[in-house]
């Protein structure tokens, strides 16, 4: 698979090089010595025999633009590696895009071989309809696993948890459900869905809380997931758990926007209804404005 490597000359890029190099991309780097000379003067050409463009936005990326417009034109797959604070242009903002410093986190890694894996798979097979993020997800195996992770609240285990909602994700459509990108206590599983990518952004880390939950030991919950994410550079947190006795949980003290919580039951009753981007958007609306679902 070649892959263009949109960056600024100021830019760093040798982690996110060695990353798709890793996961066996060929990379198409205009600013690599050994490229052609004429790579420049014959960029659309190059970007016309590619399969998929990553570009490191920041505040140094004009001809990044120029690069995405050539990419976007021509249908080519896009994924946007966005610099802390870097606000996107408009067009920009319903492309796939990650918040990254760039470094080699497992994050970063994390998205890029989502990425990849998304467009192999409609690289080896062209005639297979692909599946819309928002397309009617199986009802009835969804509600069988809501069911599932209710009935977890009285004995069943962090593990039983875990299983059960990555089944339960993937039957809501969520495209890909992995072990958590990070080696930092805080979360269990990162998920990643097109639909909340504008709004969340990729991958959204979650930490799953069973058992016997008091209010110290969440607090200490949701502050080691809070501290994940921002060593993850990603942008979203979710907190999931569930009480033995059904206690609900208010925020913390050191809640922080982006970092979300939810009791598990209730989170699967929200999918089920609502869908999971309209309930994670919902979780959003009431952390942050305290706009209820």
């Amino acid at each position: 698979m070649r892959v263009f490597l949109s960056h600024s000359a100021r830019d760093s890029v040798s982690a996110v090089r060695q990353i798709l190099a890793a996961l066996g991309a060929e990379v198409v780097d205009p600013f690599d010595p050994n490229a052609a000379d004429s790579l420049e003067a014959a960029l659309p050409d190059a970007i016309r025999q590619i399969d998929a463009l990553v570009a490191v936005v920041d505040k140094h990326s004009p001809n990044v633009f120029y690069e995405l417009g050539l990419a976007a034109a021509m249908g080519k797959p896009v994924l946007v590696l966005q610099a802390p604070e870097t606000v996107l242009p408009p067009f920009l903002v319903q492309v796939h895009h990650v918040t990254s410093d760039f470094r080699d986190s497992k994050a970063l890694r994390f998205a890029i071989e989502q990425f990849l894996k998304q467009i192999g798979n409609s690289v080896e097979s062209p005639s297979k309809p692909r599946r819309l993020a928002d397309a009617a997800p199986r009802s009835a195996q969804l509600k069988e696993l809501a069911r599932a992770l209710g009935e977890l609240r009285l004995d069943g285990t962090s593990m039983d948890a875990e299983r059960i909602l990555g089944a339960f994700l993937k039957a809501a459509n969520v495209r890909a459900v992995e072990r958590g990108p990070t080696d930092e206590k805080g979360a269990d599983l990162a998920i990643w869905s097109d639909g909340i990518s504008s709004t969340l952004g990729n991958p959204i880390l979650v930490e799953l809380k069973t058992g016997r939950i008091e209010q110290m030991n969440f607090g200490v919950a949701y502050s080691n997931l809070a501290y994940a994410v921002q060593a993850a550079a990603v942008a979203t947190g979710l907190l999931l758990y569930l009480d033995r006795r059904g206690q609900r949980f208010g925020k913390p003290n050191t809640w922080v926007p982006n970092v979300f919580l939810c009791d598990l039951e209730d989170f699967a009753s929200s999918v089920v209804r609502v869908g999971f981007d309209r309930t994670l958007l919902d979780l959003r609306n009431e952390h942050v404005h305290g706009v209820g679902r």
